[in-house]
């Protein structure tokens, strides 16, 4: 599935990309996607909102293409789930699968790779089977018709390569959802093989940075101690792997299917899933300006995108004014003044906005479970009119 990277490219593969948009945050990954394409690799991409660049992208050094204005279409099948929806489909993808094999007496599954360097498979199953199509299809805002399609690249696929990126880290939910994903990546044995696997998409490596912060394989005991004063848990003492040891522990070892069930997130009415996003002139939380070119955006950065049959329910017109306002269970009040907003191609109730704008609305405490990783991309929210807008 796909390729990423310099100089590491492939062919006859399907690749998915859950929850990263490289048109603007990853822009070289952008031309090796556009030559996979061309070679003939199926590319899938999962994303609440429908990004422009995503799906048909020009390379600014292909001169013809610039100047004629040829994009390429370099996605094969695009999924909009639901913000927050991720695991729902991917365990869709997995009962299909699961069905497939189960009506064909094998050959879909890798059976011998689930024997010799799996465990946990038969409870995997179980789960699988109990997890039903209603609540998977409300879960991920999908239907069985659409996750069968991406289900059927998988199948046909001779290797596949899963790239996500903070879509699916930054919410409550988000380490369940990767050891999931991890799970759908097992049923096939794309791990462990050439030019397959998983492939969290990041920035630069900051290596010097990493150690400053104390990422290291045996960090020294007074870094610990501080480091669990200040942020009020407990780091294991025992030192990790280096690059070597943890190859050889993988080789020795077996990958574990973890079981989690589908998390309840069922709409509130009047609320909304906010997303967090960034513009294209921007990195990180650094704006160098007031443009976001593939969505249209130009001269502002306080907008929130929403779909047009949920501004309509509210009575809002395209440019209304709103104030955002924070859900969260310790009830304190949080409100993010005085947003425009804007129709887009998004699953209703949902919803899209810059941060930092938005950071004041995630609470201190709202965070995924296990890595402590910030919510930012599943925030609950309703709209009001703007209080204090200037227009």
């Amino acid at each position: 599935m796909g390729l990423a990277g310099e100089g590491f490219s492939m062919s006859e593969q399907t690749r998915h990309r859950f929850g990263l948009n490289p048109a603007s945050n990853h822009p070289r990954m952008m031309t090796e996607l556009e030559k996979a394409s061309k070679r003939g690799c199926k590319i899938i991409s999962v994303n609440p909102l429908r990004e422009p660049g995503l799906v048909r992208f020009i390379r600014p050094k292909n001169l013809w293409a610039t100047l004629l204005h040829r994009p390429t279409s370099i996605f094969s099948l695009y999924l909009q789930p639901l913000v927050g929806g991720d695991m729902a489909l991917i365990k869709g993808m997995m009962k299909v699968l699961l069905e497939w094999d189960a009506q064909e007496a094998g050959g879909v599954l890798d059976q011998a790779f689930i024997r010799d360097h799996t465990r946990g498979f038969a409870a995997c199953v179980r789960d699988l089977e109990h997890t039903t199509w209603p609540h998977i299809e409300s879960g991920s805002g999908l239907s069985r018709a659409q996750i069968t399609q991406a289900a059927e690249r998988y199948r046909n696929a001779e290797r596949v390569i899963a790239c996500w990126g903070m879509g699916l880290t930054q919410q409550k939910h988000a380490v369940a959802t990767l050891q999931t994903l991890t799970n759908w990546m097992l049923l096939g044995g794309h791990l462990g093989r050439p030019g397959a696997g998983l492939c969290p998409v990041r920035g630069h490596s900051n290596v010097q940075g990493d150690r400053t912060m104390g990422i290291t394989v045996n960090p020294k005991p007074d870094f610990l101690a501080a480091l669990g004063r200040e942020f009020r848990f407990r780091p294991p003492s025992r030192p990790g792997y280096d690059t070597v040891r943890a190859i050889q522990a993988m080789a020795a070892g077996k990958a574990h299917f973890l079981v989690h069930p589908l998390p309840d997130l069922r709409p509130v009415p009047d609320q909304l899933r906010l997303t967090t996003i960034r513009s294209h002139d921007q990195y990180n939380t650094t704006i160098y300006g007031l443009n976001d070119r593939y969505r249209g955006i130009r001269g502002r950065r306080r907008v929130v995108f929403l779909h047009p049959e949920d501004m309509r329910t509210r009575g809002l017109e395209a440019g209304a004014r709103v104030d955002l306002i924070g859900v969260a269970q310790d009830g304190l009040s949080r409100c993010a003044e005085d947003f425009e907003a804007v129709p887009y191609d998004l699953p209703r109730g949902c919803a899209g906005a810059y941060f930092p704008e938005t950071n004041v609305l995630i609470p201190i405490h709202s965070y995924a479970d296990h890595s402590i990783t910030p919510t930012s991309k599943l925030i609950l929210i309703r709209l009001q009119p703007a209080v204090n807008s200037p227009r």
